[in-house]
């Protein structure tokens, strides 16, 4: 099997962690919590909820940057 592919959203996020908080999301990215959170709900960025807080996992979040850098678009309007 090949290797991954580096992204280019990889220097973005430097040395973050496997996965990470809302807060963690927003301030890699420059959003806020609360759009962070909308992505989540509505879907657009995948996470985990764990009781009561949300974990991303860094490769959902380099997908999701590729994929809305690839479309165009941002935030989707938020």
């Amino acid at each position: 099997m090949a290797a991954p592919v580096p992204s280019r959203f990889d220097a973005l996020l430097g040395d973050a962690p496997v996965s990470l908080s809302v807060r963690g999301v927003a301030d890699a990215v420059g959003i806020s919590p609360h759009v962070v959170r909308q992505l989540l709900a509505e879907g657009e960025l995948h996470g985990v909820k764990i009781r009561h807080e949300w974990r991303i996992f860094r490769v959902d979040l380099v997908e999701y940057l590729e994929r809305v850098s690839n479309a165009g678009g941002g935030t989707n309007g938020h």
